[in-house]
């Protein structure tokens, strides 16, 4: 039901390059796709954004600039539908060589990026959101300077990894997420070991 959804992962496209400070008719398109899913929710449903990329524009790749002036303009666009988005996320799986999104250092800048305007000022930045739990420690830590929240899969990695993870995001005073559960007991073990958020991805599986 409705009551039980209190956050739903919505997405940025660096598909298209911006066109004059504005997304182009194809990603808004999307956009309004999403939003038009939304409204199966419950109005004050909050949004995490995370990187939706088929591809990605040459104007985007190694130009922390672009993609932060990206997620930027993507975020006043589901906040001016009425919206509230207390998280973003610069890259999806980043760990994954074959997204093409970028580096670590790329992943560094965004952020750095992020942080000097004042839209995100009251919205989280996440990192590293990484496929593989036994990487999230490194990619969350050598961003961590940026951050406000720690998040990671459990498509590979130890079970040892994946608890102690959201343990040392919450010793750290940030917020614990695995937004792409897969199976019940990620939740059981996200929640036990300190996971403060979590949103499925597709079916809850049984253990």
């Amino acid at each position: 039901g409705q009551d039980n959804v209190s956050i739903v992962r919505g997405s940025f496209q660096p598909t298209y390059p911006l066109v004059d400070g504005d997304l182009q008719r194809q990603q808004k398109n999307y956009l309004n796709q999403r939003l038009r899913l939304l409204k199966y929710c419950k109005p004050d449903v909050k949004l995490m954004l995370n990187c939706d990329h088929p591809s990605v524009d040459a104007s985007y790749v190694g130009n922390a600039k672009n993609w932060a002036e990206l997620i930027d303009v993507t975020t006043k666009y589901f906040q001016e539908a009425g919206y509230r988005v207390v998280s973003v996320a610069p890259f999806n799986e980043p760990d994954y060589s074959a997204t093409g999104q970028g580096t670590i250092t790329d992943f560094y800048n965004i952020a750095a990026e992020l942080r000097k305007n004042s839209r995100f000022d009251t919205i989280r930045i996440c990192g590293g959101n990484t496929l593989n739990c036994d990487q999230a420690y490194y990619w969350y830590n050598t961003l961590k300077e940026y951050l406000d929240e720690g998040n990671t899969h459990q498509l590979a990695g130890s079970f040892n990894n994946f608890a102690n993870f959201f343990t040392k995001v919450r010793q750290d005073g940030n917020h614990a997420t695995d937004d792409e559960m897969h199976n019940v007991m990620e939740a059981m073990v996200g929640l036990e070991y300190g996971l403060q958020t979590g949103i499925w991805w597709g079916a809850a599986e049984y253990a």
